[in-house]
């Protein structure tokens, strides 16, 4: 790809019809050999153009027009709809199939209450940028910091057990502890192993962290890619 056009979108964009947005932006400004569009295409005012309208256009203004047509993954059209209700059902498996690969959350990593590190299981607490986050629950997860991918589990809730009421995504790490702090991070999620629920105490939720964590290592282990964590 040698450049990339971004155009704003406004309330004076929208308002710019089918017809006009063909003549002016595809062929005055760009002066398209061929336009790529998806099966499902609509734009211009209303939504008023799609893909004959184009079609149509090209037998006009002399351009090609190629239609991609939809693409299924388990008998379901991939389409960002889609991938958004999957990944709002915690349905990480299926997201990555629609995807082509596993949804990421993008964040920094701040500080943290430090609970898990009393319980043995140091956590990353990530701030996250992306804003397609899957629902409460524990996932199996891979990490990517730098040039570094670490395996791992998180945690996304609001933790019941100690009485907390703001969402949090914590990441307990399968490597030596560091402090992460302030480093950007990625978030890969694989799998959903449970949903959140609330404990009788440290202790219980500690033994549930543990079997959560060996559940984490033997999918991510079965993974096509799989290797010793970096």
């Amino acid at each position: 790809m040698d450049a990339v056009v971004v155009q704003r979108f406004s309330l004076a964009f929208a308002d710019i019809t089918a017809d006009e947005f063909i003549s002016r932006f595809l062929v005055e400004i760009l002066d398209a050999d061929k336009i790529i569009v998806g099966h499902d295409l609509n734009f211009g005012k209303a939504r008023e153009g799609n893909v004959e309208k184009l079609i149509e256009a090209a037998a006009v203004h002399g351009f090609a027009v190629e239609v991609i047509r939809p693409v299924e993954a388990e008998g379901v059209i991939v389409h960002s709809s889609a991938v958004r209700e999957t990944v709002a059902a915690g349905d990480m498996t299926m997201a990555a199939k629609l995807l082509g690969r596993a949804h990421v959350v993008r964040g920094r990593v701040v500080k943290g209450a430090g609970r898990g590190r009393e319980l043995g299981f140091a956590t990353a607490n990530v701030k996250p940028k992306t804003q397609l986050v899957p629902p409460d629950g524990v996932y199996a997860t891979r990490a990517v910091v730098g040039d570094r991918t670490i395996d791992g589990v998180t945690s996304i809730g609001n933790t019941p057990t100690f009485g907390g009421t703001e969402t949090v995504i914590e990441t307990h790490l399968f490597c030596d502890w560091e402090d992460f702090y302030a480093r950007p991070m990625a978030l890969e999620f694989y799998e959903k192993l449970r949903d959140q629920k609330k404990f009788s105490g440290p202790e219980e939720l500690k033994a549930q962290i543990a079997s959560d964590v060996g559940r984490a290592k033997d999918i991510l282990s079965a993974l096509p890619d799989a290797g010793p964590s970096k």
